[in-house]
């Protein structure tokens, strides 16, 4: 007797279980077809901020140093106009669960006007950047190095701001694979645009870190236009074809997006906040201890975008079932969600730790008589950044379901409580106070991450009892 035959002479009882399995299965399909191309594409963002950081390096320790300071603040700036461009998402997908496809069309329309908007201040705050970096004191000939590239990097991120509203656009529409394809041709484009314009190749004028940030604003122009061409022609977009509606602007759409926008870039900005922090504090300690710390953010890096991913995901899939009004599928969706966090934060876990001992020798050349001792330490901290893949991953899942439900002020303050009124004093208490340096200030950034994590549970867990 096939399967099919027997569930049909089954109890309606095993019946039930059968389809609620399928079902259960066709989400866990449809999260991970969302969050692959989410993550692949954060995992291209750092291949190509790898690729400037070591083909800056040829140049110099001091051109990097500059590059580098000059990059932190642009990734500040960033990443806050990102996250309130990340409202859209939201909206888009609650309105194509609808079926509304005029309010989809509205928020793409008032999108743009808020790319607009946010990308002025974004711009003028990366150019004033050199400047405020004087003011803190900073080197002056490093910031005399930097000032140029980061004059053209804030037209970079005046280029990125629409790039980041194709990308919400796109994923709520449960396109994601073509912005990965997109920043997939952008890569080597970045590459060969670094070499050519830093080093003077096949006739091109050599202009240093200066060629590294045309090489970004010009992949970034790239970038816009053809996403933008991408979206207002392809099929199944329609909603994206706004045209002459351009000009109709209705303030409480605007105020909308912004309401909802402004806290994930702010809790956003609190969490890449903690980890530069971090790094200024770690500083002052001894040089094995900087060089584990950097090993350890650099492969927090890697483990971040799949996790980051899963929320994402959940956002747009979470909206989509709320809009339909699906409370079975919207049950289906949280539970996915978490499942699917805790799960990949759990298996990254696994990986840390048992990769603890041998991964910081891939950093490190065996010849340098610190290299023992740095290692020893970063073998410490990739287990405590581990411990935050479990909370990182049950955290990213449940703000991903609550900005599905635009409950987004609440989790930021939760946020923002953790991280910096748990996390960063406990972090501080036990660097200094009890002695365990690096150590301490990682678990302390594994204590903000674990408490923000069970805020926002619980937060979920009050309002799923409201509905």
């Amino acid at each position: 007797m096939t399967v099919a035959a027997t569930l049909h002479h089954a109890s309606p009882a095993i019946q039930q279980r059968a389809a609620r399995s399928r079902r259960a299965v066709r989400e866990f399909n449809a999260l991970f077809r969302l969050a692959g191309p989410i993550a692949a594409v954060g995992l291209l963002n750092m291949g190509m901020s790898l690729t400037d950081v070591i083909m800056v390096g040829w140049l110099g320790a001091d051109a990097l140093a500059a590059v580098a300071v000059m990059s932190d603040a642009y990734s500040i700036v960033f990443y806050l106009a990102a996250g309130i461009l990340a409202a859209t998402a939201p909206l888009i997908a609650h309105a194509r669960g609808a079926g509304r496809q005029a309010a989809v069309r509205q928020t793409v329309r008032h999108g743009i006007w808020t790319a607009g908007i946010v990308a002025i201040p974004a711009a003028g705050l990366v150019w004033l950047a050199p400047d405020l970096m004087a003011a803190l004191g900073l080197s002056p000939a490093l910031v005399e190095l930097g000032a140029p590239y980061g004059r053209v990097m804030a037209c970079t991120v005046a280029l990125m701001v629409p790039v980041a509203l194709w990308r919400q656009v796109l994923s709520a529409h449960e396109r994601p694979q073509v912005f990965m394809w997109f920043t997939a041709a952008a890569l080597p484009l970045n590459a060969a645009g670094n070499y050519l314009l830093m080093f003077g190749a096949l006739g091109f004028p050599g202009i240093g870190i200066v060629g590294a940030a045309v090489s970004s604003a010009m992949v970034a122009a790239a970038m816009a236009i053809g996403l933008t061409l991408y979206a207002m022609t392809a099929p199944g977009l329609s909603e994206c074809r706004i045209g002459r509606d351009l000009t109709r602007i209705s303030a409480t759409r605007l105020i909308e997006i912004l309401r909802i926008g402004l806290p994930i870039g702010l809790s956003s900005l609190a969490e890449v906040g903690t980890f530069l922090t971090a790094t200024i504090v770690i500083a002052v300690f001894p040089a094995e201890s900087v060089a584990a710390h950097t090993i350890t953010l650099r492969v927090a890096g890697v483990f971040y975008g799949p996790l980051n991913a899963i929320g994402q995901a959940a956002t747009v899939r979470t909206a989509l079932a709320n809009g339909a009004r699906d409370r079975a599928s919207l049950r289906l969706v949280e539970r996915a969600a978490l499942v699917a966090g805790v799960t990949v934060g759990g298996v990254f876990l696994v990986a840390l730790a048992g990769a603890s001992q041998t991964l910081p020798w891939a950093f490190l050349p065996a010849a340098d008589p610190k290299a023992a001792q740095a290692a020893s330490l970063a073998a410490g901290l990739l287990v405590l950044l581990g411990l935050c893949q479990v909370a990182q991953g049950m955290g990213s899942a449940v703000l991903g379901i609550l900005r599905g439900w635009r409950d987004v002020r609440v989790p930021m303050i939760l946020n923002i409580a953790s991280q910096w009124g748990v996390g960063f004093p406990i972090g501080m208490v036990l660097a200094f106070g009890s002695g365990f340096g690096a150590a301490g200030i990682w678990t302390g950034l594994l204590a903000g991450t674990a408490v923000a994590a069970v805020a926002n549970l619980a937060r979920w867990r009050m309002l799923s009892r409201r509905r």
